[in-house]
């Protein structure tokens, strides 16, 4: 749980995501795309 939450909190200083209270919302489809393709 640590680490993902250190990943998104990473997505967000990149902008491709944004945390919010009751989820998140994405702010940059493609790189998190690319980022999903990458750990494969």
């Amino acid at each position: 749980r640590q680490r993902v939450n250190q990943e998104l909190k990473a997505m967000e200083r990149e902008e491709i995501i944004r945390i919010e209270p009751g989820g998140l919302v994405v702010l940059e489809r493609a790189a998190l795309m690319r980022i999903s393709e990458a750990d494969v």
